[in-house]
């Protein structure tokens, strides 16, 4: 990928993108995510270079809610068995 295609496809000037590969300026958060998401590529962190794994809201609220479903399941599961118990003695 050219330099001025990153900068388009990132609404950055293609003059910041060449002065980050040249190692002339640091990116800011927002900036680093907007390249990290255009390359598919993470560029900090303990993941650094792995590909990106996007995960959309709706995935994660639902994972979330999913999560919260079967604790609460097994708070449930754990009463009645409790209560079992209680009724046995």
């Amino acid at each position: 990928m050219k330099q001025a295609e990153l900068a388009r496809l990132c609404s950055i000037d293609s003059e910041v993108v060449r002065d980050l590969e040249a190692g002339k300026k640091v990116p800011d958060g927002h900036t680093m995510g907007l390249i990290e998401r255009h390359l598919g590529v993470n560029l900090r962190g303990d993941n650094f270079g792995q590909p990106r794994q996007f995960v959309s809201k709706a995935k994660k609220e639902a994972a979330k809610k999913e999560a919260a479903e079967k604790k609460a399941a097994k708070k449930e599961a754990k009463e009645k068995e409790t209560e079992k118990e209680a009724a046995e003695e």
